[in-house]
Parts: C-alpha cells; structure tokens; sequence
C-alpha cells in the first residue's frame, strides 16, 4: 500500500515501478478509482477486466464476448464457462438461460469466483501484478472484493500495489501479507535544489 497527499509523488512512482515489473516478467493490470464512481459498485473491477481483455469504449458491444472469449481461453480453456457471466458484468445480458435465472446475489458471487480463478490460472503462466490508483475513490464492493482477492492469492506469485490518501484505512491493514509506505513532501530546501538542477 503506497499513500500520501494528492500531487506528492504517488502516480509517478508508479509509473517508474511498471518498467521494472516488466523487465521481471510480471503481467500487468492497472485500474484506478474514479471520484464520480464511488457510489457504483464494481466500476473499476470492470474497468481492469476490460483492459485484460483488450475491450476498449470505442469497441461495440457486438465484439466484446468474442473478445472475452479469446483472451481467457488462451490463459486456459476451462474459463470459456465465466464468458457470459463476464459478459452479464460488463452490462449486456445473458443469453444462456442457467445465467438468466440466477439472482442477483449468485451472479455477483459466481462473478467474483472467477475473477479469483482467473487469476490463479494466469499465475501459471507468469505472475501477475495489479497496480490501483487511488483506492480512496472505489466503492465499498469493490474494497471487499480486493481484501478477499488479496486473502485468496498470498501463496501465488501475486503483487498488489495501491495507492490511496493516507487518511483512509483498509481491512487488509496489518495484515502478514501485506506493506505499507507513506510518502512525505520534498523538504523545502531539497525541493529548491531539484528545481534549480532541472531548470538548469
């Protein structure tokens, strides 16, 4: 967990670590909370499972189960079975009837079950590292969802970064899995010396 004050140095060092995380073999998957959807449950895990899929807003609706299709079944063709209910998160309905007939409850479960197997198949293929800014914006559906994620794949080459303002708390804190780091300003005099070095 990496926290601070807005505008001290959070995004940028991610930014920094990606390349590294590379270079070690790690897939990448990003997402971010965004402070209009706080009160919209999922919309970031959305937003990162459709960026592992390649699935853009420009793409039409049309293409995103051929999309979902090929990306999991190249991880492993077991996960073909969690296309519709994958599909059924993104917002479109399902066309298969044993879908159709869950309640509400069990479609999010049976949702969040593959998420978590997901990740555990793509782990055989290379570790996998999830970067989330600014945690402080996501719903508190999808903060439970990543404590029982984080809970599920502390025995797989799993690494979860989030960056969060340091006034808010999570319930994977203190935790033996996980490591927290609070970045501080700049003293005001290391501050002037990087500007005179940068501005010449």
């Amino acid at each position: 967990m990496l926290t601070g004050e807005a505008g001290v140095g959070k995004s940028r060092l991610l930014e920094e670590l990606k390349p590294r995380l590379r270079q070690r073999g790690f897939l990448l998957i990003e997402g971010e909370g965004f402070a209009y959807a706080k009160t919209r449950a999922y919309l970031p895990l959305i937003d990162m499972l459709k960026r592992y899929c390649g699935i853009t807003d420009q793409d039409p609706t049309a293409s995103y189960r051929g999309k979902l299709q090929a990306t999991l079944t190249e991880v492993h063709p077991s996960l073909e079975a969690f296309v519709p209910i994958f599909l059924n998160l993104f917002g479109i309905e399902a066309e298969e009837r044993a879908i159709a007939e869950l309640s509400a409850e069990a479609r999010l479960q049976h949702i969040l079950n593959g998420i978590k197997y997901l990740v555990a198949l793509q782990c055989r293929n290379q570790p996998v590292a999830f970067l989330i800014e600014d945690l402080h914006w996501l719903d508190a559906r999808s903060v439970a969802f990543l404590h029982s994620l984080a809970e599920s794949v502390t025995v797989l080459p799993v690494f979860l970064l989030c960056s969060s303002r340091p006034e808010h708390t999570y319930p994977w804190e203190g935790r033996s899995f996980t490591h927290k780091m609070q970045l501080a300003p700049l003293p005001q005099q290391v501050t002037a010396s990087l500007f005179s070095a940068l501005a010449g």
